[in-house]
């Protein structure tokens, strides 16, 4: 959980400040631990970002311009800092009727 809190979230524990991380600059934050029936844990997040309400407001803004505007700009960000990439790779499956195997699932770069 360190290394959410302090490279993804932005937050330096040692000074209980933020600095700038994937949601912005984290002003303050809060995690509850649980644990579920089949005996896993999970955390449950609250984190209080610098100028998230003027974010907010603008998505949900009453003007339609506005609201496009906010809208590309917060896809544009989240574009940024959240990718994927997959190595080529073939996920192989024996079947077994022929005990052949069959590619089943292809990715390119």
């Amino acid at each position: 959980m360190q290394i959410v809190t302090e490279c993804l979230i932005g937050w330096n524990t040692k000074t209980q400040t933020g600095r700038v991380g994937v949601l912005g600059k984290p002003l303050a934050w809060s995690r509850t631990d649980e644990e579920q029936a089949r005996k896993t844990l999970h955390a449950h997040w609250q984190i209080w970002i610098e100028y998230f309400n003027d974010c907010r407001e603008a998505l949900f803004s009453h003007d339609e311009e506005e609201r496009k505007k906010a809208r590309d700009t917060f896809i544009q960000y989240v574009d940024s800092v959240i990718s994927a990439s997959y190595p080529d790779y073939t996920v192989a499956h024996v079947c077994e009727v022929g005990k052949e195997t069959t590619p089943i699932l292809r990715t390119q770069p």
